[in-house]
């Protein structure tokens, strides 16, 4: 009978068995990922920290996960393009990217069109590093003192940064509450136009990495006066830091992995292992640490917890950067 027990029975059965053939024929992502290049985005272009970062990350990820991982450099906008880039892209494993503090929560606060919030965009995969910057200035003014003079002249100075929502640029009213005076910010694309546009005098100074900086530092044509991070950088050891100076400013970026939101977990999580074996490697924290990258992992519950968290904090620090005006 059609609503006998048996007939229910049949056709429980079948929706069992038709449940367990779905289960099957569903891809067994952890084992089946990765089977083709993976494509790594970052926001920086070559010769940047985050570029060397994304690079030497690749070169471990290929080692660990048995396939090529492409680094694409997609510039522009402080590297929000790239992130903007990466949310367009099919939530599969195999477009990544690597997001520094400024692009992933800086850059939408100061960029309305940027389209993509971080905590519900994009799923955090792992903290991979941190680097902190140098003020670097025209060799004519060559002290920490000596810039804080021109920062509070009459009529103020100008400040280059790496983009509108970079720290170089959000880090610049923080440094004004700290030293006083007024800042114009001036927004470059390439490191190489930023840094001479400091050895030129065009800017009075920028807030910069020192893997960026090094090479002009070493040529005699721009002088770090102090480091922002809590110690000082390994590649600039003979650097005071600002805190060393008296001077109460830190300022620190963090980088972290990052995949479309919708990523399968399995996938996430085999990154994830994958990126906190590369960091155990002698050889990679070596080369980043030349760098003065610092290598700080972060495995995925913490990096999500900490992403929300710095979202929540930098969204009360915008509002009151405001009110500076820049």
């Amino acid at each position: 009978m059609k609503n006998s027990p048996l007939s229910r029975f049949s056709r429980n059965l079948a929706a069992a068995l038709a449940l367990c053939g779905f289960a099957l024929g569903t891809p067994a992502f952890a084992d089946d990922y990765p089977d083709r290049p993976i494509h790594l985005t970052v926001g920086f272009g070559p010769g940047t920290g985050p570029d060397l970062l994304a690079r030497v990350l690749a070169e471990g990820l290929r080692r660990e996960l048995g396939e090529a991982v492409v680094v694409e450099n997609r510039t522009g906008a402080g590297g929000v393009i790239a992130m903007q880039h990466l949310q367009r892209q099919k939530p599969d494993g195999y477009s990544l990217g690597l997001g520094a503090l400024g692009q992933t929560v800086l850059g939408p606060l100061v960029q309305p069109n940027a389209g993509f919030d971080i905590r519900t965009d994009f799923d955090a995969i792992a903290q991979v590093g941190a680097i902190d910057f140098v003020l670097v200035v025209p060799s004519q003014t060559a002290t920490l003192e000596g810039f804080t003079e021109q920062l509070n002249r009459p009529d103020g100075i100008f400040m280059g940064t790496m983009g509108s929502g970079t720290l170089s640029h959000l880090g610049i009213p923080a440094l004004i509450e700290v030293l006083g005076g007024s800042a114009e910010p001036v927004h470059f694309k390439s490191a190489a136009d930023a840094t001479n546009a400091v050895s030129n005098g065009d800017v009075q100074g920028m807030l910069m990495s020192p893997s960026m900086a090094n090479p002009m530092v070493q040529a005699g044509r721009i002088v770090p006066v102090a480091a922002t991070g809590p110690e000082r950088t390994p590649m600039m050891p003979e650097v005071p830091t600002f805190l060393e100076q008296d001077e109460d400013f830190e300022l620190v970026a963090w980088f972290g992995l990052f995949a479309p939101k919708g990523t399968p977990e399995p996938i996430l999580d085999r990154i994830a292992d994958a990126a906190a074996e590369v960091l155990k490697e002698d050889e990679v924290r070596e080369r980043l640490l030349a760098a003065s990258i610092g290598v700080t992992p972060r495995p995925r519950e913490q990096f999500r917890e900490f992403v929300m968290a710095e979202a929540e904090r930098w969204e009360a620090a915008m509002a009151q950067t405001q009110r500076v005006g820049n």
